[in-house]
């Protein structure tokens, strides 16, 4: 009897941790703009924009910018590690990127792991 109760309190504290525990991680929304500011005949000067609206601290993050081309490949990536504040946030760079890579890419895509 006692090894039946230990083992219903076992999978009940398993089932309530998740609820219990705040998440770990977070995927966030990213809202995107990349424009070039100067191009040339090998390279090409971007400035990008990064708008992301988070529910709590961050202090380990890290934004992935994927350029992607035509069938949707990711051709180019920007990584930056970053904090991030409750609330909105707003961060600007600039990048320097193989003209033929600006001439294949089609859309942008950014991604935000949060991880502690």
């Amino acid at each position: 009897m006692k090894q039946y109760i230990a083992c219903v309190m076992l999978v009940t504290a398993l089932l309530v941790a998740p609820v219990c525990i705040p998440q770990a991680s977070a995927e966030l929304e990213v809202d995107l703009d990349v424009q070039p500011v100067a191009e040339h005949s090998v390279l090409v000067t971007l400035m990008w924009t990064a708008t992301i609206v988070s529910d709590q601290d961050w202090e380990g993050c890290e934004l992935l910018i994927s350029f992607r081309d035509s069938q949707d490949r990711e051709i180019h990536r920007i990584t930056r590690s970053l904090s991030l504040k409750n609330g909105r946030n707003l961060v600007t760079d600039h990048e320097i990127c193989d003209a033929v890579i600006w001439e294949k890419t089609r859309k942008f895509s950014g991604k935000l792991n949060c991880g502690f």
